[in-house]
């Protein structure tokens, strides 16, 4: 059997993963805003012990990389900046729009207590796969809802109840979840999260939850139900209640002079930030519409058809084993993709290795350790075979300007890999001809 041996880490403040650009530690999920005080502190921290840029992940989470693996050199400072980093293992991603309001926030405060309570004292500390998330949503239409998760509790709130759904995964498709029940009581969710996680323990150290088969699934105490649906919001949307702006922060990254920037502007205007799902910040305030011109001249992203914040990319020649330059490749090609909606799904590997993401894309745009090899998969990975690979990156961009332009006379087929096999079929035999 071939154990994926990524799945053994799950890096944070205080335990660091090594990687090919020194070492990477992520932030655990928040749960407060951030304040431009701690802004600040991280805009430093990132500079001192990190490389000097803040990365927002896929799921919403903030991490820095590239700092020597030395017990004296770790991302430890931060840890009395922002509570809650050195507490239990088990990752609780919380929906700020839940935070923000007050009735679901008492029912999601008193969950997150409570899990953690439970969590860390218990045998599931040490007894299942060490990168089990959990996320409680609120339907706030942020992406928690959909969030691929272990387990997920949906928080909704009416005018004098509130409702507790717990769901626990099925794949990694974003929410696919098989829903359990509800329940008004934190205390029964959170007997129904420990139960969950001890039958996901009970099949072995290094099981998720979508490996869970339905018929060991325990017998909750819920009654029958699941979620309603939520709208969505995109990049550049305005929040009503409470007043927020989406902002897109391009290939995730944000150097810490943005950094710093973007607490100067908080602490101008009185606001505060949320990393969110999709590379994406919440900037909440009363005065949030004020910052619109400081942020784009940061270089942060209100259209919602620009697609860098989605593209996925590893750190590329920052790493021995990178042989492009990933994040200029990511940018051009992103210029590309803007003809297409952004559903289409990228990635931009340094080497054949698919350390930025587990699953395929629908373009893959991949460097070759050995040389500088440009190559291009079409639904795959990083190391499957390519469509087309070479040298010449010229040539390279040729092909994939025309490709996309052929895409693109069909948008509502963009993201139909039949689709797109067609029409680089047809652009062989355009070139044979």
């Amino acid at each position: 059997m071939t154990i994926d041996r990524r799945r053994l880490i799950c890096p944070s403040l205080t335990r660091p993963m090594s990687t090919g650009d020194g070492c990477l530690a992520r932030l655990a999920p928040l749960d407060r805003a951030l304040e431009a005080s701690t802004l600040h502190h991280l805009a430093v921290a990132s500079d001192t012990w990190g490389n000097g840029v803040l990365e927002v992940t896929r799921r919403g989470n903030l991490q820095c990389r590239g700092f020597p693996c030395r017990e004296d050199d770790t991302f430890r400072p931060v840890l009395g900046v922002l509570p809650g980093q050195a507490g239990s293992r088990f990752p609780i991603s919380l929906d700020p729009i839940g935070l923000l309001m007050p009735q679901p926030a008492a029912v999601m405060r008193a969950l997150y207590v409570g899990l953690h309570d439970r969590l860390r004292t218990s045998w599931l500390e040490t007894h299942v796969a060490p990168k089990i998330s959990l996320v409680i949503s609120a339907g706030g239409g942020l992406g928690y809802d959909t969030l691929a998760a272990d387990i997920q509790l949906h928080v909704t709130t009416g005018a004098n109840a509130c409702c507790i759904h717990v769901g626990i995964g099925r794949s990694l498709a974003p929410g696919d979840m098989r829903w359990q029940g509800m329940t008004s009581s934190p205390e029964r969710a959170i007997d129904a999260v420990a139960a969950l996680l001890w039958a996901i323990g009970d099949q072995g150290p290094l099981v998720r939850a979508r490996g869970l088969p339905d018929e060991a699934l325990p017998t909750l105490d819920l009654q029958p139900g699941h979620p309603a649906p939520t709208p969505t919001y995109a990049i550049g949307d305005t929040l009503a209640e409470p007043l927020a702006r989406l902002w897109g922060v391009p290939c995730g990254r944000l150097d810490s002079t943005t950094v710093a920037a973007l607490g100067d502007i908080c602490a101008r205007l009185d606001l505060t930030l949320w990393p969110i799902p999709e590379r994406r910040l919440l900037i909440v305030g009363e005065r949030a519409r004020d910052a619109d011109q400081a942020l784009r001249s940061l270089g942060l992203i209100d259209d919602p058809r620009q697609p860098l914040p989605y593209i996925d990319l590893c750190a590329g020649r920052d790493c021995p084993r990178g042989g492009i330059d990933t994040h200029a490749t990511a940018r051009r090609l992103a210029a590309l993709l803007t003809a297409l909606p952004p559903t289409v799904s990228a990635h931009v590997s340094g080497c054949p290795k698919r350390c930025a993401r587990d699953v395929p894309a629908l373009i893959t745009l991949s460097g070759d350790d050995r040389d500088d090899r440009l190559r291009f998969i079409l639904n795959g990975q990083p190391g499957d075979p390519a469509l087309w690979e070479g040298a010449n990156h010229d040539d390279a961009w040729t092909m994939l300007t025309a490709l996309v332009e052929r895409v693109a006379q069909c948008p509502d087929e963009s993201a139909n890999v039949e689709h797109w096999q067609a029409c680089w079929q047809a652009l062989c035999d355009e070139a044979h001809a």
